[in-house]
């Protein structure tokens, strides 16, 4: 003990604690030179070798002159060539052999022997597969996937690689593998004593493997693995380095995985999605933390954080207890080596303040504190996405998160597209453009049929907001296809003369109308957002009739109170061809349509009431208002009785039940808050400055106060945990900022969520992230906008409104006329002076 104390604090010059020193001389205890050892790699005789391994096919049988083989012959040997052939197998794992039960008999001396095994996943997701050591059971414990969301049974390609233990009383051992959900597939297998002998040669790399195995550890896992395996060349058969050579490679590969990311050139070439990779970095970390002497593993620290990080970022993306354990318990025992970690702390819900340039604007008292708070805003987050832009997102567009998530962070950086920043204008085109030409997406939308929230993501994230900044017709044009696809291929009009999408699974070529998914549901809506902005932008009575068709259709059927349906009520699901509310399922809030995101409950029909609001502000037909209207009357009928609709309980499907869904849907109330703003009707202002956004209200009531409570809750999360947002993200879809709706309806006039429909009023360009903006009234003869620019100098910034009417205007600042001006276009061009170090009023009248 004294030596090693020695040799590590006099080579590496750190403190040793007990942990440590217990972890050197479980390392000590694994050198030896003469041990006899076994590396398998099963396969056929023909197929290649795994460095350092002897090939074990199938018909080498256990005999007294043989003394190790099989049990009896296996016959069903496979070979995973096209795996092999794209890296994600080697040359052990892409071969084995398979039965439901497999025998291994081998002489070995007395002692103890570590095993590690590789098999294939198959179909037991669950890792129900059995090992047994002698007749014991070892009662190995392996990673669980989360349940397929459409029901999907799929065959798993990926591989597990478990460390075990077991005992030889001197004589012949047998090893048992058993499956249970599916055949056991084995790939290989290696035993080396554990009790060793110290060599001296050996110590160096003893702690270099000690110290890449820390949390945090600056070595490169595969430059050790190539020192490794260039000992094992020289020191042919050493049991110490074989045994370390497979552990550093088997965590070498796992962090290969996980810095591959979600970029896309990845998945072409190796045939692998994200969550494929994501799995097999949980499956090769499980080897170093669970089963035998796992407590004592000298890489389990880095194994703990990777294998607990990867399970955070699967558990953000798609829920799941399981995982989520896991990370509570591995972030936990890091967490107690490590209590100052700030990353630790991040991920353990700790709010760390990052201190910025941009604090400036809190610091100065002659600022208004609107402006303030929103310049902040605008600065941390133009920051955020100037770090994804410059410093991650790639030559053609990719933001490495999986190309179809990377367009949600766009919904984050909306208000900096309205403000002008040339840099978000720069990033989110090349983004758009990216998709466009990705090999998966064809004039839009998914190249193979998936469920619509997955089709129609790619076109409707990425470029229906960028005709506002189009300088051609690029963007316009390929929203063209979006109207081509919906009346000719995804929609029908019915034998009641309805139009209505035949299903919630397509493609651009393609729709499945198999049963539970021929019907339409609200997230059809999102498909459809391409040709809103269309309708608004060219004001084509074609696309405009196609939303109406479409609206109409939804109006009658949220008309009729099948199934127990409130009246008004759009339903989750409609069978196209006979209007048969979800089907055959026998109510009428539970589309049962495998994604839960269908269900009523989780969104209460607020997309397809966003549509009928803005097919509204085209056509002007008012019976597209009636869903949203009788639910309001409904949830005030309830009120003025007194219902408890905070906290109540109802029983599901009923009225009171739905109501109480529909006031706890930031989605319903952003269509309500429209209505109020088109249709001027106070009869429900109560009721809807409770729920409306801080934005609305100041527009209610002129309180400047709610502008700065929306600001304050926006910088909540700006001001705090950056690297949650920037450096430390693995899936981009699950970078959320609250708030960020907020400041863009200051900017443009509108915060709906996700953008859904074109409600705006203004965009900006020539921006310098100095000037605060509040659109504070806007119509089609009038638009009022307050601002405060907090540059040294007076400065021209360009606006650009989208409702007023064509006419002639006068602008004024400050109540002083400045200047007469015609508007020819919508979103014409128009230069305003805007004072600097003063709070500004300026107003654009028509004569």
């Amino acid at each position: 003990m004294h030596l090693i104390k020695l040799i590590i604090n006099n080579s590496i010059g750190i403190k040793v604690k007990t942990k440590f020193l217990f972890l050197i001389l479980f390392c000590v205890n694994l050198i030896f030179a003469q041990e006899k050892t076994f590396y398998f790699d099963i396969g056929t005789k023909e197929t290649d070798k795994s460095d350092f391994s002897n090939v074990l096919s199938g018909d080498q049988i256990y005999s007294l002159q043989n003394k190790s083989g099989w049990d009896r012959k296996y016959e069903n040997q496979f070979q995973r060539d096209l795996q092999y052939s794209r890296s994600v197998r080697n040359a052990l794992t892409y071969d084995g052999i398979a039965d439901k039960e497999i025998k291994y008999k081998i002489d070995l001396p007395k002692g103890d022997y570590l095993l590690t095994y590789w098999i294939e996943v198959g179909f037991d997701k669950e890792g129900n597969s059995k090992f047994f050591a002698n007749g014991v059971d070892k009662k190995i414990i392996q990673h669980q996937l989360k349940e397929d969301e459409e029901g999907q049974v799929r065959f798993i390609s990926q591989y597990r690689v478990i460390n075990t233990e077991f005992q030889s009383a001197g004589a012949m051992n047998e090893l048992f593998w058993k499956g249970e959900a599916d055949s056991i597939r084995l790939l290989g297998f290696s035993i080396i004593p554990k009790e060793i002998k110290e060599i001296d040669n050996q110590r160096p790399v003893s702690e270099k493997i000690s110290l890449a195995g820390v949390y945090n550890s600056n070595i490169d896992m595969n430059d050790l693995k190539l020192i490794l395996e260039s000992r094992l060349r020289y020191f042919k058969n050493d049991p110490y380095y074989l045994y370390w050579y497979i552990q550093v490679s088997l965590l070498s590969d796992a962090e290969r995985f996980h810095n591959q990311q979600g970029w896309e050139w990845i998945k072409d070439l190796t045939g692998y999605s994200i969550f494929d990779r994501m799995h097999q970095v949980l499956f090769l970390t499980d080897t170093q933390i669970e089963n035998s002497g796992s407590e004592n593993n000298l890489l389990r620290e880095r194994a703990l954080w990777l294998r607990g990080k990867t399970s955070y970022d699967l558990v953000l993306e798609r829920g799941g207890d399981y995982q989520r354990q896991i990370y509570l318990r591995d972030f936990s025992e890091l967490s107690k080596l490590y209590p100052k970690d700030e990353k630790l702390r991040m991920l353990n819900g700790e709010l760390i303040f990052y201190p910025s340039y941009c604090d400036i604007y809190k610091e100065d008292p002659n600022v208004p504190k609107w402006a303030s708070l929103q310049l902040e805003a605008i600065c941390r987050l133009s920051n955020e996405a100037d770090w994804w832009i410059t410093k991650k997102q790639s030559i053609n567009g990719e933001l490495g998160g999986k190309i179809d998530d990377d367009v949600e962070i766009l919904r984050e950086w909306s208000p900096l597209l309205f403000y002008g920043n040339e840099n978000v204008i720069n990033g989110w085109t090349k983004l758009a453009n990216a998709i466009w030409n990705s090999p998966g997406v064809y004039k839009g939308y998914s190249k193979n049929i998936l469920d619509v929230e997955h089709s129609a993501e790619f076109i409707a994230d990425s470029t229906p907001e960028l005709i506002i900044i189009d300088k051609g017709t690029t963007f316009l044009s390929r929203l063209e296809y979006t109207a081509e696809h919906f009346k000719n291929l995804w929609s029908v009009k019915n034998k009641f003369g309805h139009r209505f999408f035949k299903s919630g699974w397509y493609s651009s070529t393609q729709i499945d109308e198999r049963s539970p998914r021929n019907r339409d549901v609200d997230y059809n809506a999102r498909a459809l957002k391409p040709l809103r902005f269309l309708a608004w932008a060219t004001q084509d009575t074609q696309y405009i009739s196609l939303l109406e068709q479409w609206s109409k259709a939804w109006l009658s059927i949220s008309l009729k109170t099948g199934k127990g349906k409130p009246l008004g009520i759009i339903p989750p699901s409609i069978r196209y061809y006979d209007e048969a509310i979800n089907g055959d399922d026998p109510n009428w809030y539970q589309a049962n349509m495998m994604w839960s995101y269908y269900d009523w409950s989780h969104s209460a029909g607020s997309k397809i009431l966003d549509n009928l609001v803005f097919t509204y502000t085209l056509t002007k037909n008012d019976s597209l208002l009636l869903p949203l209207e009788y639910s309001l009357e409904l949830i005030d009928k309830l009120l003025k009785k007194k219902v408890n609709l905070i906290d109540g309980k109802f029983l599901e499907g009923t009225k009171e039940w739905a109501a109480q869904n529909l006031m706890n849907k930031d989605g319903f109330w952003n269509s309500v808050q429209i209505w109020r703003l088109l249709k001027g009707d106070k009869k429900y202002d109560e009721m809807i400055s409770k729920y409306a956004s801080y934005y609305v209200r100041y527009l209610m009531t002129g309180d400047k106060t709610n502008l700065e409570d929306g600001l304050s809750e926006l910088l909540n999360t700006l001001r705090y945990n950056t690297p949650l947002r920037t450096d430390m993200v693995m899936h981009t879809d699950r970078v959320r900022i609250p708030g960020t709706s907020e400041l863009r309806a200051m900017i443009s006039g509108d915060g709906s969520p996700e953008g859904g429909s074109p409600f705006y009023a203004a965009s900006w360009k020539n921006t310098d992230n100095k000037l605060a903006i509040v659109l504070e009234k806007f119509d089609n003869d009038s638009l009022i906008i307050n601002t405060y620019y907090a540059g040294e100098k007076d400065k021209e910034f360009v606006l650009r409104p989208w409702l007023l009417e064509n006419g002639n205007y006068k602008i004024f600042v400050n109540q002083k006329e400045k200047e007469s001006i015609t508007i020819t276009k919508r979103g014409e061009e128009i230069p305003l002076l805007i004072p600097a170090k003063k709070e500004s009023v300026i107003k654009i009248i028509k004569n």
